[in-house]
């Protein structure tokens, strides 16, 4: 052998070698991007929930990941007979989107059924490829097809093409088959929580419409219970109105006759004011200031039996049974609260119970202490309520008595306990009675209130009555007037603006709902422009301003509407000398 030949033949086994190592280096560096391509589709699965996040990036990584050309996602649509395109790369939009496939029909909607992938190594010379002239158009020459499954069922497929003549070896078929098994589980999981959401939705929708339809049909309940109410209170109202027209037609009517009349005008207008605050006081967080006071528990039950007396003695009588009301005061700590709101509280509770006594029986008033609360209970051995009433016995309009009762008591027993920081509570037993308790946190004892009769003010008013409603203007203007004060009117904010640029005004009074310019933003306006001027509002919702909203519009005193005389003069008299405009 040559000398030649031996270094020729001793130098083929380095570049062998080398050219092994640069092999392996590639096949290396190869694997790694395939890792790194499943990472990322990993990453994506956990990245969003939303499939018009997820699916464009996966149909990226699924050709990037061997190097192909292009890719598309199909996914089953919801009968699970047609797979249609949801995601694609590297395609024209009309090729992409060019119709669903068929279940059972052609190489992918046969993939569907057998979860076989499918490798065309030229779409030119293989039969079982439909649509061919299309693919070709594209510019297409080979493709491979792979399954996605989640959880062993197959949700769709992905497809990878490449623009030249390629056989997809074993190992990337492999590998796709892993990324299918990948995003098949991103898209499912993307694909329940869609399904969650729009089952929240409708759920959602569905109660919406429920409780629409409870507003209805509580309007409904609260319209005819407060109809009734008001065509009561009405009817002398307006029967005595006319009746003193009608004998001031015939040319005299006697002082005494008509002082009668106007007291039960009087009488009826406020017991209708008092339906109306009721009303309005559901929604009320906390009792109005100065509404509270220490209320003597021990005087607090006798008022309510005395008032209930009727219905507890002399009805009963008249009926034949025997009503036994007994009164345990067992704590001298006074309630705090407003007493006119906690005595109808228990008379509405006594009334239940003698309801439910048509037969005679014990109705017991008990009160103790319990570390920082104080107990109330009304306790009757009555007929019982019910399990399933019990659910719903302080719902607002639910009532048992038919349709002669609005159901409005309990409830608003319930608002007014709420209000007052406490809970009220319901036992019974059908045959064997039922107690109401009343639990009330212990508060500091607020000082007594001043008694008799309000100063008038030293000297008369420049008032600035606003009202959008004229005989309210002239009824206000009126009763002033009376007193003693000087009145000037306007029916809208502007025109009180208008009013104070020209006249020296003491005090505004105005009413809260007005076209155009509400009462609030009329408030705001005084108190910006003339600071020196004090500010009554006089308002119909009464019950529902908070007093944090009277402070943040600098408004002084709250008078609710229907006004007394009274109320209106003591407000006034709380007013020293003003300082003007």
């Amino acid at each position: 052998m040559s000398k030649r030949s031996k270094r020729s033949k001793s130098s083929r086994g380095p570049r062998r070698l080398e050219a092994r190592v640069e092999e392996r280096t590639r096949e290396l560096a190869r694997k790694n991007a395939h890792l790194r391509a499943l990472f990322e589709t990993a990453r994506l699965a956990t990245l969003s929930l939303n499939l018009g996040d997820i699916l464009p990036p996966l149909a990226k990584s699924a050709a990037e990941l061997i190097g192909a050309d292009a890719s598309s996602i199909r996914l089953l649509d919801r009968s699970g007979t047609l797979l249609e395109t949801v995601a694609h790369h590297g395609l024209s939009e009309t090729f992409a989107r060019c119709g669903p496939v068929k279940v059972g029909e052609g190489m992918t909607g046969r993939m569907v059924l057998d979860g076989k992938p499918v490798v065309v190594g030229d779409v030119e010379r293989d039969r079982r490829v439909q649509h061919r002239a299309e693919i070709l158009a594209e510019g297409l020459r080979s493709l491979a097809i792979v399954p996605l499954r989640s959880r062993d069922r197959i949700i769709g497929t992905l497809t990878v093409y490449a623009r030249t003549v390629r056989r997809f070896p074993p190992d990337e078929v492999a590998l796709l088959g892993q990324f299918g098994n990948l995003a098949a589980l991103a898209i499912g999981n993307a694909r329940l929580y869609q399904q969650a959401r729009e089952a929240y939705e409708e759920l959602a929708q569905a109660q919406a419409r429920l409780v629409q339809s409870e507003k209805l049909r509580a309007l409904g309940a609260m319209a005819g219970g407060v109809a009734h109410d008001f065509n009561n209170l009405l009817t002398p109202i307006l029967g005595r109105a006319q009746y003193l027209l009608l004998r001031l037609g015939e040319g005299w009517v006697a002082p005494a006759e008509i002082e009668r009349s106007l007291r039960i005008i009087e009488r009826s207008a406020l017991e209708g004011a008092e339906t109306v605050r009721r009303l309005l006081g559901f929604t009320r967080a906390t009792p109005g200031p100065g509404e509270v006071e220490a209320v003597d528990i021990g005087e607090l039950f006798a008022a309510v039996v005395a008032a209930a007396e009727p219905r507890w003695k002399d009805e009963a009588q008249v009926r034949g049974v025997r009503l036994e009301v007994v009164q345990d005061v067992r704590t001298t700590a006074p309630v705090v609260g407003n007493p006119a709101e906690l005595r109808e509280v228990l008379l509405a509770l006594v009334f239940n119970a003698l309801d439910a006594l048509p037969e005679g029986g014990t109705l017991r008033l008990t009160s103790w202490a319990e570390e920082s609360t104080v107990c109330l209970a009304v306790t009757d051995t009555g007929v019982g309520i019910p399990e399933e009433v019990q659910a719903r016995i302080f719902d607002p309009f639910f009532t048992t008595k038919g349709p002669q009762a609005s159901g409005l008591g309990l409830s608003v027993c319930y608002g007014i306990v709420r209000r007052h920081g406490g809970e009220i509570a319901v036992e019974s037993r059908p045959g064997q009675g039922t107690t109401f308790t009343i639990r009330l946190p212990v508060r500091e004892v607020p000082p007594p209130k001043p008694r008799g009769r309000p100063a008038p003010p030293s000297r008369g008013l420049r008032i600035l009555a606003v009202d959008d409603e004229g005989e309210v203007r002239e009824t206000l203007r009126e009763i002033l007037e009376v007193s003693g004060h000087e009145v000037y009117e306007a029916g809208s904010g502007p025109e009180a603006l208008a009013i104070l640029e020209r006249r020296e005004v003491d005090l505004v009074c105005i009413d809260l709902g007005m076209p155009g310019m509400g009462g609030w933003e009329l408030a705001d306006r005084v108190r910006a422009q003339w600071p020196g001027i004090r500010v009554a509002l006089i308002t119909g919702w009464g019950a529902r301003v908070e007093p944090k909203e009277l402070e943040a519009h600098g408004v002084d005193f709250l008078i609710p509407k229907p006004f007394q005389i009274e109320a209106l003069l003591r407000t006034l008299s709380k007013l020293g000398p003003a300082s003007g405009a």
